[in-house]
């Protein structure tokens, strides 16, 4: 997550600038460091929902392996969108691209959750289908949120970016029924 801020940087021709130049430069930088705070939201999510699954595992196979490999492959491509969407908001396309890169870490890591589930974790240790359902639910809602901000970036909106913030409340609220332990 720290490597999303590496694309934060202040204009290196600052030399002989003034306070009013280095606010201009500061305050040029809003759109990116949006995106930054943006994507930070968005992987907290998603290291919070791998915490909770690598608790719950009791072992991991090759096939879970791969799709953690997926996963994290993915979530390096996430600094290259957020730059992106930082410097081209206000291009349909560069929402869109952000959004369907969350869209394969979502299924990433909801394949992982249903191979941890089916496989990985002792059945003594939970009620494994009200488990899948919570999951499962919590991931359509996450497609859901996806979908809403793609949806919107590509009918030119110009907050669609801020709908993938809706990411963070769907994975940091825990339902009745906590996912981990």
């Amino acid at each position: 997550m720290t490597l999303l801020v590496l694309d934060l940087k202040v204009p290196e021709a600052l030399a002989g600038i003034d306070d009013a130049g280095l606010r201009r430069a500061l305050v040029a930088l809003l759109p990116k460091l949006e995106s930054y705070v943006i994507s930070f939201l968005v992987l907290c999510v998603f290291w919070l929902g791998h915490h909770r699954l690598m608790h719950l595992v009791r072992g991991v196979d090759h096939l879970f392996l791969w799709r953690n490999l997926l996963f994290i492959l993915f979530i390096t491509f996430v600094p290259f969108t957020t730059s992106l969407m930082g410097e081209h908001r206000d291009l349909d396309d560069a929402p869109l691209v952000y959004g369907v890169n969350l869209a394969l870490i979502l299924a990433a890591q909801f394949l992982m959750w249903r191979r941890a589930l089916f496989h990985l974790i002792d059945p003594a240790h939970a009620e494994l289908a009200a488990r899948w359902q919570a999951v499962r639910t919590r991931y359509l809602i996450a497609f859901g949120v996806v979908a809403v901000a793609v949806l919107f970036a590509v009918l030119d909106w110009r907050f669609a970016a801020y709908v993938y913030l809706l990411l963070f409340f769907v994975g940091t609220v825990q339902p009745k029924q906590a996912l981990a332990h």
